[in-house]
């Protein structure tokens, strides 16, 4: 099927409220959390059931890996702790420091100008928002966390950031029939102009 001109790219970059964005697709059974991963799929239009089986970020801590590394960033951020204090040791190792500026500038720019950069911003030059705060859009039209900037995320929850630059990595058919993907394309729109200008 083709959808036309404003149809969504893999990687594009959207401005989306951050709230909004509250949960996973993931099923959950009594060993483990299974999390899904569009990685594996290479077109940005990912029909079937997968985002029926969801689960609340808050609920994710147990899933450990990059969900523990999201709870940690949150904690640092609002309580004004060290990456040593909260455990996370991706960023207090030495080997990692220039991502620890990254982040830590990052933290600084949501806490003093009350937004998170894009990956361009970050990585001139880089192709579209890729590496950015992943999302995923439901068939509903609903915001679903998805994998890559797991960090990102943390530190605008954590600093309670209002709008934030998304990487779109797969949308459901029935969003974009429905109409769902294009209010979130005019919303970004929007959202865009004051963002910039908020931070000018």
């Amino acid at each position: 099927m083709i959808y036309g001109w404003d149809a969504p790219v893999k990687y594009q970059l959207l401005y989306v409220r951050a709230h909004a964005i509250t949960a996973t697709p993931a099923k959950k059974d009594e060993k483990k959390i299974e999390s899904l991963n569009v990685k594996r799929y290479p077109d940005v239009i990912l029909p079937g059931s997968w985002d029926r089986s969801t689960i609340n970020l808050e609920d994710m801590l147990e899933a450990g890996g990059r969900w523990e590394r999201y709870h940690k960033t949150i904690q640092k951020v609002r309580n004004g702790l060290t990456w040593e204090q909260v455990g996370h040791k991706k960023y207090f190792d030495l080997k990692n420091q220039e991502r620890v500026e990254k982040m830590d500038a990052i933290i600084y720019q949501a806490q003093t100008e009350g937004t998170i950069p894009a990956e361009s911003e970050i990585n001139p030059g880089k192709q579209r928002e890729r590496g950015g705060i992943g999302v995923l859009i439901s068939s509903r039209g609903e915001l679903l966390k998805g994998s890559e900037g797991f960090n990102r995320l943390g530190v605008a929850h954590g600093a309670g950031i209002e709008v934030v630059p998304v990487c779109v990595l797969a949308v459901h058919p029935d969003a974009i029939r429905n109409g769902y993907w294009r209010e979130l394309q005019q919303e970004s729109r929007k959202f865009a102009a004051k963002y910039h200008s908020s931070s000018e």
